[in-house]
Protein backbone atom coordinates (compact mmCIF):
# COMPACT_ATOMS: atom_id res chain seq x y z
CA UNK A 1 0.00 0.00 0.00
CA UNK A 2 1.40 3.47 -0.95
CA UNK A 3 2.42 5.95 1.74
CA UNK A 4 -0.59 8.23 1.31
CA UNK A 5 -3.06 5.33 1.22
CA UNK A 6 -1.41 3.69 4.21
CA UNK A 7 -1.65 6.95 6.14
CA UNK A 8 -5.32 7.22 5.21
CA UNK A 9 -5.89 3.69 6.45
CA UNK A 10 -4.36 4.68 9.80
CA UNK A 11 -6.76 7.62 10.09
CA UNK A 12 -4.06 10.15 9.21
CA UNK A 13 -3.80 12.74 6.48
CA UNK A 14 -1.12 12.05 3.84
CA UNK A 15 1.15 14.66 5.45
CA UNK A 16 1.19 12.77 8.75
CA UNK A 17 -1.43 14.71 10.73
CA UNK A 18 -4.25 12.80 12.32
CA UNK A 19 -7.29 13.10 10.10
CA UNK A 20 -10.72 13.88 11.48
CA UNK A 21 -13.13 11.11 10.50
CA UNK A 22 -16.71 12.05 11.28
CA UNK A 23 -18.56 8.88 12.35
CA UNK A 24 -22.12 8.81 13.61
CA UNK A 25 -22.32 8.53 17.36
CA UNK A 26 -22.70 4.89 18.32
CA UNK A 27 -20.91 3.56 15.22
CA UNK A 28 -18.87 0.35 15.66
CA UNK A 29 -15.61 0.92 17.47
CA UNK A 30 -16.69 4.29 18.85
CA UNK A 31 -18.97 4.79 21.85
CA UNK A 32 -21.62 7.45 21.72
CA UNK A 33 -20.62 10.69 23.44
CA UNK A 34 -22.92 12.55 25.74
CA UNK A 35 -23.94 15.70 23.90
CA UNK A 36 -22.74 14.27 20.57
CA UNK A 37 -24.49 14.51 17.24
CA UNK A 38 -26.91 11.66 17.84
CA UNK A 39 -27.92 13.11 21.19
CA UNK A 40 -28.69 16.43 19.54
CA UNK A 41 -30.91 14.86 16.89
CA UNK A 42 -32.73 12.50 19.26
CA UNK A 43 -33.56 14.74 22.17
CA UNK A 44 -34.53 17.88 20.22
CA UNK A 45 -33.26 20.10 22.98
CA UNK A 46 -34.69 23.53 23.39
CA UNK A 47 -32.53 26.04 21.47
CA UNK A 48 -29.72 27.32 23.65
CA UNK A 49 -29.57 30.77 25.06
CA UNK A 50 -27.20 32.06 22.39
CA UNK A 51 -28.18 29.95 19.40
CA UNK A 52 -30.08 32.87 17.86
CA UNK A 53 -26.96 35.03 17.96
CA UNK A 54 -24.90 32.26 16.38
CA UNK A 55 -27.45 31.67 13.62
CA UNK A 56 -27.53 35.36 12.74
CA UNK A 57 -23.72 35.50 12.82
CA UNK A 58 -23.50 32.44 10.56
CA UNK A 59 -25.77 33.99 7.92
CA UNK A 60 -23.89 37.30 8.00
CA UNK A 61 -20.51 35.58 7.74
CA UNK A 62 -21.63 33.59 4.71
CA UNK A 63 -22.71 36.85 3.07
CA UNK A 64 -19.40 38.57 3.76
CA UNK A 65 -17.35 35.59 2.57
CA UNK A 66 -19.42 35.55 -0.64
CA UNK A 67 -18.60 39.28 -1.08
CA UNK A 68 -22.26 40.30 -0.80
CA UNK A 69 -21.49 43.24 1.47
CA UNK A 70 -19.68 44.51 4.55
CA UNK A 71 -20.00 42.82 7.91
CA UNK A 72 -21.90 45.34 10.02
CA UNK A 73 -24.48 46.15 7.35
CA UNK A 74 -25.12 42.50 6.49
CA UNK A 75 -25.43 41.58 10.15
CA UNK A 76 -27.96 44.31 10.89
CA UNK A 77 -30.06 43.29 7.88
CA UNK A 78 -30.29 39.64 8.91
CA UNK A 79 -33.80 38.40 9.80
CA UNK A 80 -33.92 37.99 13.54
CA UNK A 81 -31.15 40.47 14.38
CA UNK A 82 -33.54 43.12 15.70
CA UNK A 83 -35.27 40.52 17.88
CA UNK A 84 -32.03 39.68 19.70
CA UNK A 85 -31.36 41.17 23.10
CA UNK A 86 -28.63 43.81 23.34
CA UNK A 87 -26.32 41.19 24.83
CA UNK A 88 -26.98 38.72 22.03
CA UNK A 89 -26.52 41.41 19.36
CA UNK A 90 -23.14 42.16 20.90
CA UNK A 91 -22.27 38.45 20.77
CA UNK A 92 -23.32 38.19 17.12
CA UNK A 93 -21.19 41.22 16.24
CA UNK A 94 -18.20 39.84 18.13
CA UNK A 95 -18.52 36.47 16.39
CA UNK A 96 -18.70 38.04 12.93
CA UNK A 97 -15.90 40.54 13.47
CA UNK A 98 -13.77 38.03 15.34
CA UNK A 99 -13.98 35.32 12.68
CA UNK A 100 -13.26 37.83 9.91
CA UNK A 101 -10.37 39.36 11.82
CA UNK A 102 -8.74 35.99 12.53
CA UNK A 103 -9.89 34.31 9.30
CA UNK A 104 -6.50 33.21 8.00
CA UNK A 105 -5.38 31.76 11.33
CA UNK A 106 -8.74 30.04 11.81
CA UNK A 107 -8.57 28.47 8.35
CA UNK A 108 -5.03 27.29 9.03
CA UNK A 109 -6.11 25.68 12.31
CA UNK A 110 -9.09 24.06 10.59
CA UNK A 111 -6.81 22.52 7.97
CA UNK A 112 -4.48 21.26 10.69
CA UNK A 113 -7.19 19.69 12.83
CA UNK A 114 -9.18 18.18 9.94
CA UNK A 115 -6.35 17.15 7.64
CA UNK A 116 -8.28 18.63 4.70
CA UNK A 117 -7.63 21.55 2.39
CA UNK A 118 -10.00 24.37 3.19
CA UNK A 119 -11.54 24.40 -0.30
CA UNK A 120 -12.48 20.71 0.01
CA UNK A 121 -14.68 21.27 3.06
CA UNK A 122 -18.42 21.81 2.65
CA UNK A 123 -18.94 25.63 2.82
CA UNK A 124 -21.57 25.56 5.59
CA UNK A 125 -19.56 23.07 7.65
CA UNK A 126 -16.44 25.16 7.09
CA UNK A 127 -18.02 28.39 8.33
CA UNK A 128 -19.55 26.64 11.34
CA UNK A 129 -16.19 25.08 12.21
CA UNK A 130 -14.55 28.51 12.03
CA UNK A 131 -17.24 29.90 14.34
CA UNK A 132 -16.70 27.05 16.77
CA UNK A 133 -12.91 27.36 16.80
CA UNK A 134 -13.20 31.08 17.44
CA UNK A 135 -15.47 30.50 20.42
CA UNK A 136 -13.22 27.81 21.93
CA UNK A 137 -10.08 29.93 21.71
CA UNK A 138 -11.18 33.56 21.97
CA UNK A 139 -14.39 33.70 24.03
CA UNK A 140 -13.42 32.97 27.62
CA UNK A 141 -16.92 33.63 28.93
CA UNK A 142 -18.53 30.91 26.76
CA UNK A 143 -18.12 27.39 28.24
CA UNK A 144 -16.49 24.97 25.81
CA UNK A 145 -19.36 22.48 25.98
CA UNK A 146 -21.85 25.23 25.13
CA UNK A 147 -19.74 26.48 22.23
CA UNK A 148 -19.52 22.98 20.75
CA UNK A 149 -23.13 21.94 21.35
CA UNK A 150 -24.74 25.16 20.10
CA UNK A 151 -22.51 25.35 17.01
CA UNK A 152 -23.08 21.70 16.06
CA UNK A 153 -26.83 22.21 16.47
CA UNK A 154 -26.77 24.71 13.58
CA UNK A 155 -25.10 22.28 11.17
CA UNK A 156 -28.23 20.63 9.77
CA UNK A 157 -27.44 17.30 8.12
CA UNK A 158 -25.99 14.36 10.05
CA UNK A 159 -22.73 14.27 8.09
CA UNK A 160 -22.16 17.99 8.56
CA UNK A 161 -22.94 17.79 12.27
CA UNK A 162 -20.50 14.92 12.63
CA UNK A 163 -17.72 16.83 10.91
CA UNK A 164 -18.16 20.02 12.95
CA UNK A 165 -18.41 18.06 16.20
CA UNK A 166 -15.27 16.03 15.38
CA UNK A 167 -13.25 19.13 14.48
CA UNK A 168 -14.13 21.02 17.64
CA UNK A 169 -13.50 18.05 19.93
CA UNK A 170 -10.17 17.32 18.24
CA UNK A 171 -9.13 20.93 18.82
CA UNK A 172 -10.24 20.65 22.43
CA UNK A 173 -8.01 17.58 22.88
CA UNK A 174 -4.95 19.39 21.50
CA UNK A 175 -5.52 22.46 23.67
CA UNK A 176 -3.20 22.44 26.69
CA UNK A 177 -4.35 25.75 28.19
CA UNK A 178 -3.96 29.50 27.96
CA UNK A 179 -1.36 32.04 29.09
CA UNK A 180 -1.11 35.81 29.37
CA UNK A 181 2.26 35.79 27.57
CA UNK A 182 4.03 33.43 25.19
CA UNK A 183 6.01 30.88 27.27
CA UNK A 184 9.68 31.00 26.30
CA UNK A 185 10.10 27.26 26.86
CA UNK A 186 7.52 26.28 24.22
CA UNK A 187 8.32 26.29 20.49
CA UNK A 188 6.38 29.02 18.63
CA UNK A 189 4.48 26.38 16.65
CA UNK A 190 2.66 25.36 19.83
CA UNK A 191 1.73 28.92 20.82
CA UNK A 192 -1.22 30.68 19.16
CA UNK A 193 -1.26 34.49 19.60
CA UNK A 194 -4.94 35.25 20.20
CA UNK A 195 -4.60 38.77 21.58
CA UNK A 196 -1.68 40.73 23.02
CA UNK A 197 -2.56 39.39 26.48
CA UNK A 198 -3.86 35.91 25.61
CA UNK A 199 -2.11 32.93 24.03
CA UNK A 200 -3.42 29.41 23.43
CA UNK A 201 -0.98 26.59 24.22
CA UNK A 202 -1.15 23.46 22.06
CA UNK A 203 0.06 19.93 22.73
CA UNK A 204 1.17 19.55 19.09
CA UNK A 205 2.79 22.19 16.88
CA UNK A 206 0.23 23.45 14.36
CA UNK A 207 1.74 26.84 13.49
CA UNK A 208 4.89 27.76 11.56
CA UNK A 209 7.73 29.43 13.47
CA UNK A 210 6.40 32.98 13.80
CA UNK A 211 9.25 34.11 16.06
CA UNK A 212 11.25 35.09 12.98
CA UNK A 213 10.58 38.15 10.75
CA UNK A 214 9.19 36.07 7.89
CA UNK A 215 6.04 37.35 6.21
CA UNK A 216 4.28 34.04 5.59
CA UNK A 217 4.64 32.74 9.16
CA UNK A 218 3.69 36.11 10.67
CA UNK A 219 0.76 36.36 8.27
CA UNK A 220 -0.65 33.04 9.47
CA UNK A 221 -0.02 33.60 13.18
CA UNK A 222 -1.43 37.16 13.20
CA UNK A 223 -4.02 36.56 10.46
CA UNK A 224 -2.92 39.12 7.87
CA UNK A 225 -2.29 38.72 4.13
CA UNK A 226 1.34 38.20 3.17
CA UNK A 227 1.24 41.30 0.94
CA UNK A 228 0.59 43.59 3.92
CA UNK A 229 3.14 41.92 6.18
CA UNK A 230 5.83 42.04 3.48
CA UNK A 231 5.40 45.76 2.82
CA UNK A 232 5.33 46.57 6.54
CA UNK A 233 8.47 44.53 7.23
CA UNK A 234 10.24 46.40 4.45
CA UNK A 235 9.08 49.86 5.51
CA UNK A 236 8.61 49.60 9.29
CA UNK A 237 11.06 46.85 10.26
CA UNK A 238 10.31 43.71 12.32
CA UNK A 239 9.65 45.32 15.70
CA UNK A 240 7.16 47.94 14.55
CA UNK A 241 5.51 45.45 12.19
CA UNK A 242 4.86 43.06 15.08
CA UNK A 243 3.42 45.95 17.10
CA UNK A 244 1.02 46.85 14.26
CA UNK A 245 0.00 43.20 13.76
CA UNK A 246 -0.74 42.83 17.47
CA UNK A 247 -2.67 46.12 17.61
CA UNK A 248 -4.80 45.05 14.63
CA UNK A 249 -5.97 42.00 16.60
CA UNK A 250 -6.54 43.78 19.92
CA UNK A 251 -9.97 44.99 21.07
CA UNK A 252 -10.38 48.53 19.71
CA UNK A 253 -10.34 51.20 22.42
CA UNK A 254 -13.21 53.66 22.72
CA UNK A 255 -12.37 57.36 22.60
CA UNK A 256 -14.99 59.97 23.35
CA UNK A 257 -14.97 63.61 22.30
CA UNK A 258 -16.41 66.11 24.75
CA UNK A 259 -18.98 68.35 23.04
CA UNK A 260 -17.63 71.88 23.34
CA UNK A 261 -20.18 74.33 24.68
CA UNK A 262 -21.93 71.63 26.72
CA UNK A 263 -19.07 70.08 28.68
CA UNK A 264 -15.30 69.59 28.61
CA UNK A 265 -12.99 66.59 28.87
CA UNK A 266 -12.44 66.82 32.63
CA UNK A 267 -16.15 67.26 33.37
CA UNK A 268 -16.91 64.29 31.10
CA UNK A 269 -14.43 62.11 33.02
CA UNK A 270 -16.13 63.12 36.28
CA UNK A 271 -19.60 62.39 34.87
CA UNK A 272 -18.48 58.93 33.78
CA UNK A 273 -16.87 58.27 37.17
CA UNK A 274 -20.17 59.12 38.89
CA UNK A 275 -21.76 56.35 36.78
CA UNK A 276 -19.04 53.90 37.81
CA UNK A 277 -17.20 54.05 34.47
CA UNK A 278 -13.43 54.48 34.55
CA UNK A 279 -11.99 56.90 31.99
CA UNK A 280 -9.22 59.45 31.70
CA UNK A 281 -8.32 62.45 29.58
CA UNK A 282 -6.10 61.84 26.57
CA UNK A 283 -3.58 64.59 27.20
CA UNK A 284 -2.45 64.99 23.59
CA UNK A 285 -5.86 66.38 22.56
CA UNK A 286 -8.04 68.94 24.35
CA UNK A 287 -11.40 67.17 24.05
CA UNK A 288 -10.44 63.48 24.02
CA UNK A 289 -11.38 60.98 26.73
CA UNK A 290 -10.37 57.30 26.70
CA UNK A 291 -12.63 54.72 28.32
CA UNK A 292 -10.75 52.23 30.50
CA UNK A 293 -13.40 49.51 30.29
CA UNK A 294 -15.47 47.99 27.53
CA UNK A 295 -18.99 49.36 27.33
CA UNK A 296 -21.35 50.10 24.47
CA UNK A 297 -21.23 53.88 23.92
CA UNK A 298 -24.99 53.89 23.32
CA UNK A 299 -25.41 53.01 27.01
CA UNK A 300 -23.73 56.26 28.09
CA UNK A 301 -26.06 59.12 28.99
CA UNK A 302 -23.45 61.64 27.83
CA UNK A 303 -23.52 60.17 24.32
CA UNK A 304 -27.30 59.79 24.14
CA UNK A 305 -27.89 63.33 25.39
CA UNK A 306 -25.33 65.01 23.15
CA UNK A 307 -22.56 65.86 25.61
CA UNK A 308 -20.13 63.47 23.94
CA UNK A 309 -19.50 61.65 20.68
CA UNK A 310 -17.49 58.56 19.82
CA UNK A 311 -14.43 59.57 17.81
CA UNK A 312 -10.94 58.13 17.78
CA UNK A 313 -8.02 60.36 18.76
CA UNK A 314 -6.44 60.19 15.29
CA UNK A 315 -9.65 61.45 13.69
CA UNK A 316 -9.91 64.24 16.26
CA UNK A 317 -6.35 65.31 15.45
CA UNK A 318 -7.18 65.71 11.74
CA UNK A 319 -10.16 67.96 12.50
CA UNK A 320 -8.09 69.98 14.97
CA UNK A 321 -5.50 70.59 12.25
CA UNK A 322 -8.21 72.27 10.16
CA UNK A 323 -9.14 74.55 13.06
CA UNK A 324 -5.72 75.27 14.56
CA UNK A 325 -3.66 76.02 11.43
CA UNK A 326 -3.38 79.81 11.04
CA UNK A 327 -4.37 81.29 7.69
CA UNK A 328 -1.68 83.14 5.75
CA UNK A 329 -4.37 85.59 4.59
CA UNK A 330 -7.02 86.15 7.31
CA UNK A 331 -10.60 85.29 6.42
CA UNK A 332 -13.59 87.58 6.40
CA UNK A 333 -15.96 86.27 9.10
CA UNK A 334 -17.75 83.97 9.08
CA UNK A 335 -15.17 81.58 7.67
CA UNK A 336 -16.22 79.09 5.02
CA UNK A 337 -15.20 75.53 5.96
CA UNK A 338 -15.89 72.39 3.91
CA UNK A 339 -15.63 68.73 4.90
CA UNK A 340 -15.56 66.65 1.72
CA UNK A 341 -16.44 62.94 1.92
CA UNK A 342 -18.02 63.91 5.24
CA UNK A 343 -20.31 60.98 6.13
CA UNK A 344 -20.95 59.77 8.79
CA UNK A 345 -20.02 63.22 10.05
CA UNK A 346 -17.73 62.93 13.06
CA UNK A 347 -15.20 65.44 11.76
CA UNK A 348 -17.84 67.82 10.37
CA UNK A 349 -19.59 67.93 13.74
CA UNK A 350 -16.29 68.53 15.53
CA UNK A 351 -15.47 71.38 13.14
CA UNK A 352 -18.85 72.97 13.86
CA UNK A 353 -18.18 72.68 17.60
CA UNK A 354 -14.67 74.13 17.27
CA UNK A 355 -15.61 77.12 15.12
CA UNK A 356 -19.00 77.84 16.68
CA UNK A 357 -20.65 80.84 15.08
CA UNK A 358 -17.35 81.97 13.53
CA UNK A 359 -17.77 79.66 10.53
CA UNK A 360 -20.26 78.08 8.16
CA UNK A 361 -19.45 74.37 7.82
CA UNK A 362 -20.40 72.46 4.68
CA UNK A 363 -20.65 68.67 4.97
CA UNK A 364 -20.44 67.14 1.48
CA UNK A 365 -20.85 63.47 0.58
CA UNK A 366 -22.30 61.60 -2.38
CA UNK A 367 -23.82 58.82 -0.21
CA UNK A 368 -27.26 60.02 0.86
CA UNK A 369 -27.85 56.99 3.10
CA UNK A 370 -24.67 57.59 5.10
CA UNK A 371 -25.52 61.28 5.39
CA UNK A 372 -28.61 60.26 7.36
CA UNK A 373 -26.27 59.26 10.19
CA UNK A 374 -24.68 62.70 9.95
CA UNK A 375 -28.11 64.32 10.27
CA UNK A 376 -28.82 62.23 13.37
CA UNK A 377 -25.53 63.33 14.94
CA UNK A 378 -26.11 66.96 14.01
CA UNK A 379 -29.49 66.89 15.75
CA UNK A 380 -28.18 65.01 18.80
CA UNK A 381 -25.38 67.54 19.25
CA UNK A 382 -27.54 70.62 18.62
CA UNK A 383 -25.65 71.72 15.49
CA UNK A 384 -28.51 72.05 12.99
CA UNK A 385 -27.90 75.77 12.50
CA UNK A 386 -24.14 75.38 11.99
CA UNK A 387 -23.80 72.65 9.34
CA UNK A 388 -25.02 72.72 5.76
CA UNK A 389 -25.40 69.21 4.33
CA UNK A 390 -24.85 68.69 0.60
CA UNK A 391 -25.53 65.36 -1.16
CA UNK A 392 -23.05 65.52 -4.03
CA UNK A 393 -19.75 64.18 -5.27
CA UNK A 394 -16.95 66.53 -4.27
CA UNK A 395 -15.52 66.22 -7.78
CA UNK A 396 -18.68 67.78 -9.23
CA UNK A 397 -18.50 71.04 -7.27
CA UNK A 398 -17.92 73.68 -9.92
CA UNK A 399 -16.47 77.16 -10.15
CA UNK A 400 -19.88 78.69 -9.39
CA UNK A 401 -19.42 77.71 -5.73
CA UNK A 402 -17.56 80.44 -3.80
CA UNK A 403 -14.14 79.25 -2.56
CA UNK A 404 -13.56 78.08 1.00
CA UNK A 405 -11.10 79.29 3.61
CA UNK A 406 -10.48 75.78 4.92
CA UNK A 407 -11.15 72.40 3.30
CA UNK A 408 -10.87 68.95 4.84
CA UNK A 409 -10.64 65.97 2.50
CA UNK A 410 -10.99 62.72 4.45
CA UNK A 411 -10.50 60.48 1.45
CA UNK A 412 -11.68 56.90 0.87
CA UNK A 413 -8.73 54.61 1.51
CA UNK A 414 -7.55 51.06 2.19
CA UNK A 415 -8.35 51.34 5.94
CA UNK A 416 -5.06 49.70 6.94
CA UNK A 417 -4.85 51.94 10.00
CA UNK A 418 -8.20 50.73 11.36
CA UNK A 419 -8.16 47.00 10.61
CA UNK A 420 -9.20 46.21 14.19
CA UNK A 421 -12.46 48.09 13.53
CA UNK A 422 -13.00 46.96 9.92
CA UNK A 423 -11.71 43.40 10.00
CA UNK A 424 -12.71 42.35 6.49
CA UNK A 425 -10.72 45.24 4.97
CA UNK A 426 -7.45 43.33 5.40
CA UNK A 427 -8.69 40.62 3.02
CA UNK A 428 -9.65 43.15 0.33
CA UNK A 429 -6.20 44.74 0.20
CA UNK A 430 -4.15 44.17 -2.93
CA UNK A 431 -2.22 45.95 -5.69
CA UNK A 432 -5.31 46.43 -7.86
CA UNK A 433 -7.42 47.86 -5.06
CA UNK A 434 -4.57 50.13 -3.96
CA UNK A 435 -4.08 51.46 -7.49
CA UNK A 436 -7.81 52.24 -7.80
CA UNK A 437 -7.82 54.04 -4.46
CA UNK A 438 -4.77 56.18 -5.21
CA UNK A 439 -6.33 57.21 -8.53
CA UNK A 440 -9.55 58.22 -6.75
CA UNK A 441 -7.60 60.08 -4.07
CA UNK A 442 -5.73 62.04 -6.75
CA UNK A 443 -9.02 63.07 -8.38
CA UNK A 444 -10.48 64.17 -5.05
CA UNK A 445 -7.33 66.11 -4.15
CA UNK A 446 -7.44 67.91 -7.48
CA UNK A 447 -11.08 68.85 -6.86
CA UNK A 448 -10.32 69.96 -3.29
CA UNK A 449 -7.50 72.22 -4.47
CA UNK A 450 -9.93 74.08 -6.74
CA UNK A 451 -12.17 74.84 -3.75
CA UNK A 452 -9.56 76.58 -1.57
CA UNK A 453 -9.05 80.33 -1.92
CA UNK A 454 -5.54 81.83 -2.08
CA UNK A 455 -4.23 82.05 1.47
CA UNK A 456 -6.49 79.21 2.60
CA UNK A 457 -5.60 75.70 3.75
CA UNK A 458 -6.34 72.12 2.71
CA UNK A 459 -6.10 69.21 5.15
CA UNK A 460 -5.85 65.77 3.55
CA UNK A 461 -6.49 62.77 5.80
CA UNK A 462 -6.88 59.00 5.54
CA UNK A 463 -7.23 56.07 7.93
CA UNK A 464 -4.45 54.27 6.04
CA UNK A 465 -0.81 53.74 6.97
CA UNK A 466 0.34 53.06 3.39
CA UNK A 467 2.92 55.37 1.83
CA UNK A 468 1.19 55.49 -1.56
CA UNK A 469 -2.01 56.87 -0.02
CA UNK A 470 -0.31 59.27 2.38
CA UNK A 471 3.10 60.88 1.90
CA UNK A 472 3.21 59.57 -1.67
CA UNK A 473 -0.12 61.25 -2.46
CA UNK A 474 1.21 64.52 -1.03
CA UNK A 475 4.36 64.32 -3.14
CA UNK A 476 2.33 63.75 -6.30
CA UNK A 477 0.01 66.63 -5.42
CA UNK A 478 2.92 69.06 -5.10
CA UNK A 479 4.30 67.84 -8.43
CA UNK A 480 0.96 68.46 -10.18
CA UNK A 481 -0.32 71.60 -8.50
CA UNK A 482 1.61 74.87 -8.46
CA UNK A 483 1.23 77.42 -5.70
CA UNK A 484 0.89 74.98 -2.80
CA UNK A 485 3.12 74.50 0.23
CA UNK A 486 3.20 71.48 2.57
CA UNK A 487 2.92 72.81 6.13
CA UNK A 488 3.03 69.52 8.04
CA UNK A 489 2.25 65.83 7.76
CA UNK A 490 1.76 63.17 10.41
CA UNK A 491 1.35 59.39 10.20
CA UNK A 492 0.15 57.50 13.28
CA UNK A 493 0.49 53.74 13.63
CA UNK A 494 -2.26 51.82 15.46
CA UNK A 495 -1.42 51.16 19.10
CA UNK A 496 -2.76 48.73 21.67
CA UNK A 497 -4.96 50.73 24.07
CA UNK A 498 -4.16 53.80 21.98
CA UNK A 499 -5.26 55.65 18.85
CA UNK A 500 -6.04 54.12 15.49
CA UNK A 501 -3.62 54.39 12.62
CA UNK A 502 -4.06 57.23 10.18
CA UNK A 503 -2.53 60.19 8.41
CA UNK A 504 -3.11 63.87 7.86
CA UNK A 505 -1.25 66.57 5.97
CA UNK A 506 -1.79 70.34 5.92
CA UNK A 507 -1.27 72.35 2.72
CA UNK A 508 -1.36 76.11 2.28
CA UNK A 509 -2.38 77.76 -0.95
CA UNK A 510 -0.09 80.69 -1.54
CA UNK A 511 -1.86 84.00 -1.99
Amino acid sequence: MGGARAAAARGQAPHGRRRVVARPAGAPGRPARSGGCAAVSRTRRKPGRWRGARAVALAALEGVLDRRGWARGLLQRQPGFDALSARDRALALELVHGVLRMLRLLRHLLEQVSGRRIERIDPRARTLALLGIYQLLWLERVPAHAAIHETVALAGGRKRRGFVNAVLRALQRNLAGFAASAPAELPPGRVVPLRPDRFALLRSAWLPDWSQPEAHALGIAFSHPDALVERWLERLGPERTRAVLAADNAPPPVFLRARRGRTDAQALVQELAAEGIAAHRWDELPDAVLLEQRIAPSELAAVREGRASVQDATAQAAALAVHETPLAVPATPPERVADLCAAPGGKACYLAELFGERAEVWAVDRDAARLERLRENVERLGLTDRIRIEVRDARSIGAQTPPFDRVLLDAPCSNTGVLRRRPEARWRFGPGALASLTALQAQLLEAACRLVRPGGILVYSTCSIEHEENAGACERLLERERGWRLVEQRCTLPAIDGPDGGFHAVFERRG
